[in-house]
């Protein structure tokens, strides 16, 4: 089995016990061509490609951290 299809069945627990997700890579280039992902910038791809925003992705390390 693939590690990411591995680590996405384990899940990641929080510090109280609950399952936190794991993000689904999606297609973030859908409905942009190719012209207009390169013009992105790397905080706008991240965001793209999670489909969530930064202060949300920041906020999951430190879930996983600990």
């Amino acid at each position: 089995m693939a590690p990411l299809k591995r680590q996405r069945k384990l899940g990641v627990r929080d510090e109280d016990g609950s399952v936190v997700a794991f993000p689904r890579l999606g297609r973030p280039r859908a409905s942009l061509t190719h012209a207009k992902w390169r013009v992105l910038g790397p905080g706008e791809k991240l965001e793209r490609l999670f489909g969530m925003s930064l202060d949300d992705l920041y906020d999951v390390p430190s879930c996983v951290a600990d």
